[in-house]
């Protein structure tokens, strides 16, 4: 069964409290979740897109957790940022 391909983007910045100096976002991690299952990371990237191949008949779920240039992560998300069904 042939899958389709399409384009995941997202944006992010590095806000800091008063009196920190943010140092930027270093990288994301995408994570996706098909038909249900659990999430999984599929990619880092310092990009804010990426090409996403699925499988026809299934649904995903992506969240994305940043990474800043000190090390500190976002917290992993409790719900999907976005999510899509591949027709069949």
């Amino acid at each position: 069964m042939r899958g389709t391909s399409f384009t995941l983007r997202w944006s992010g910045r590095d806000p800091a409290p008063p009196g920190l100096t943010p140092s930027g976002v270093k990288s994301f991690d995408v994570y996706a979740s098909r038909n249900g299952r659990p999430y999984h990371r599929i990619a880092r990237t310092s990009k804010k897109r990426m090409t996403f191949r699925g499988r026809r008949g299934s649904r995903y779920r992506f969240f994305t957790v940043a990474t800043d240039r000190a090390g500190n992560h976002e917290p992993r998300h409790r719900r999907a940022d976005a999510t899509t069904r591949v027709r069949r």
